[in-house]
This record gives C-alpha cells, sequence and structure tokens, in this order.
C-alpha cells in the first residue's frame, strides 16, 4: 500500500493523493507516467516527483521509520504488508493495572513463531530489548495506551520502532470494544479451555502459578498466543478493508 500513496510525501495530502487516484494514478509507476493533472500544477507534480524519488530510495532500503514519521497516524497500517515480512505481533499480560503491578510475560509472534518471555525465567529488560528490536514493525491492541507505556516504565526501555495500535485502527471500519468481542464478531476461534479466559482471569492464573500449579502458567501462555495470533488475523482484516476502502473512495 505504501506505493500507492502519496499522502506521506512534504508536498501531498490526503486531498492531493485522492486527485491523482481519481485520475488514473494510482501508484507510483503510474504517476512517473503522468503527463499533467485536470487539477494539480505542474510545480506541484515536480515537487512531488522529487520527493518520491527519495521515498523510493527508502523503501529499496526497508527503512519503515521513514514512512511511520511521515505517514499521518491514521494512516500508519499502510505500511503493513509492505513490511509483513519483519512485523511482530506483541501483547503483555500483567500481574494488574496498578502502579506498582509487574509484567508476567511478553508473548511476540514473529515470522510465524510465538515466543514467550516468563517472569522468572526470561524476562528482562535485555531480552525484552532484543526481543523487539528484531521488528521493523510492531502490531498490538491497545499497546500504544497500555503495552508500550508498562514494559517502557518497568524495563527502563525505549520503545521507537514503528507500531500499528489496532484497537484504534479497528475504528475505522466500525470496530468497537475490547479485543475479545473484536474477535467474536469476527468469528476468529478459539480454543474451548481458554474461551473464556480475560485479563482478570490471566491475573489469577499467574497467583495459581506462582502457588504450584504449573498448569496455570500453560493456559496463562497459551491464552496469550491466542492473542498475539489473532492480531495477525486482525492486522490483515483491517488493511484489506482500508485498503479496499481508500481506493475507492472518490471524494
Amino acid at each position: 500500500m505504501i506505493q500507492n500513496s502519496f499522502c506521506f510525501l512534504k508536498s501531498g495530502d490526503i486531498r492531493i493523493e485522492k486527485i491523482l487516484w481519481q485520475e488514473g494514478v494510482k501508484n507510483w509507476k503510474d504517476f512517473y507516467n503522468l503527463n499533467g493533472s485536470s487539477e494539480l500544477k505542474q510545480q506541484e507534480i515536480d515537487l512531488l516527483g522529487n520527493e518520491l524519488k527519495e521515498a523510493e530510495e527508502e523503501y529499496g532500503s526497508e527503512n519503515s521509520d521513514y514512512f511511520y514519521k511521515l505517514f499521518p497516524e491514521s494512516e500508519n497500517w499502510r505500511l503493513f504488508k509492505d513490511f509483513e515480512k519483519n512485523t511482530m505481533f506483541f501483547d503483555i499480560e500483567c500481574t494488574g493495572l496498578g502502579f506498582n503491578d509487574k509484567t508476567t510475560m511478553l508473548g511476540t509472534l514473529f515470522r510465524g513463531k510465538f515466543n514467550a518471555l516468563i517472569r522468572g525465567q526470561n524476562l528482562s529488560r535485555e531480552n525484552v530489548a532484543e526481543e523487539l528490536r528484531k521488528a521493523k514493525l510492531l502490531v498490538s491492541f491497545n499497546g500504544s495506551q497500555f503495552d508500550i507505556p508498562f514494559l517502557e516504565k518497568e524495563f527502563r526501555v525505549k520503545i521507537n520502532i514503528p507500531h500499528v495500535d489496532l484497537r484504534f485502527t479497528g475504528y475505522q471500519i466500525g470496530l468497537r470494544g475490547g479485543l475479545k468481542s473484536i474477535e467474536k464478531e469476527l468469528n476468529f476461534q478459539r480454543d474451548e479451555e481458554i474461551q473464556n479466559v480475560d485479563g482478570f482471569e490471566a491475573t489469577r492464573l499467574w497467583r495459581n502459578y506462582l502457588k504450584g500449579n504449573k498448569k496455570s502458567l500453560q493456559t496463562l501462555v497459551e491464552y496469550n498466543k491466542y492473542d498475539v495470533e489473532n492480531l495477525e488475523k486482525l492486522m490483515n482484516h483491517c488493511y484489506n478493508k482500508l485498503k479496499k476502502k481508500r481506493l475507492n473512495e472518490e471524494n
């Protein structure tokens, strides 16, 4: 979708992008075949062309940060397919929501592989930083409001990786509520054993594990695994819906 986009260019915006799309310029290749515009001045076209050359160089270098900083926040979902192979889906579990609560585990899905960093085992500042650094794009649900600030505070790390928060991306296609309610709306499935596990139950599972119940930890990890796997499904759903919506908009 990045190569369909012009709104991130310094001389561009959503209005100019729509003008180009309406005039048949649906991607960067089309732009270079543009022989003038009925609405844009030649000076505007020349400026856009010069900026597009820079964007092509950054695209070739797989510089996700470059595009993330330039795209309007509401459009950062457009980075997904172009950086899909280096996208990490992540979610944390914690002891509670208070100021002094702690992360119990960080679950990630990267290139199809699930990884769990668990408190008391392998969850540390160094491992959190190393794990997240693998990604050129992070995807979460409400991570901008919760997961990232929580991790940054507890582990004293700064997470500057481009990030798509599906809670807010979903708003654009009418998806409201928490991740579990959205999963039900979209018919995403979970095993019967963890269908009724929620954030409150996750804290209870951790307490039971600390009391010696190893099965509780297995259930907690499985619950988190479904979270991040369903984030990938939700990201694809939002991307496909929004791409179709944007390219078919006439106004």
